[in-house]
């Protein structure tokens, strides 16, 4: 079993200029935990998540920081907290989706979706033929496939 026999198709998707209110609209009502974003040819842009709407309405936080001499030295990356004020102050998909999206090949088998997902502690997987979205793999499809199996 592959990739594209465990993937979701048509996967919900959102435009880069769609309002961040709009993106938690449509997240709720579909009951969906994440959507990609995609241009006009399919190609895929990011994705939107529930982590990335949270961050939003939470606002970022200081890292952990040391103040010495006048200075202050950080105990953890300043990245972090440039990512999370550029979500807080987002109005659009673009502006507020991960755009280093875990990605496999239609033909990547269940056991390279699976470690993807836990060495890189993801949900979700998108499914990508030649930088177009064809498909969704979700952590529920992982595990379908072991009660199919029968085990």
């Amino acid at each position: 079993m592959n990739a594209s026999d465990l993937m979701s198709a048509p996967v919900i998707t959102v435009g880069p200029e769609v309002s961040v209110s709009d993106v938690a609209r449509l997240m709720s009502d579909k009951h969906v935990g994440g959507v990609p974003v995609i241009d006009a040819d399919q190609r895929l842009l990011g994705m939107v998540t529930e982590a990335d709407l949270v961050v939003r309405v939470s606002g970022p936080h200081v890292p952990p920081h040391i103040e010495l001499l006048g200075g202050v030295i950080y105990l953890e990356s300043p990245r972090e907290m440039h990512e999370e004020l550029r979500k807080a102050v987002a109005v659009t998909a673009e502006q507020i989706m991960s755009a280093n999206v875990v990605t496999v090949a239609p033909d990547a088998t269940v056991q390279e979706v699976a470690d993807l997902m836990v060495t890189r502690k993801v949900n979700r997987i998108l499914v990508v033929d030649d930088g177009r979205l064809v498909g969704m793999i979700t952590r529920h499809d992982v595990v379908k496939t072991l009660v199919d199996a029968g085990g």
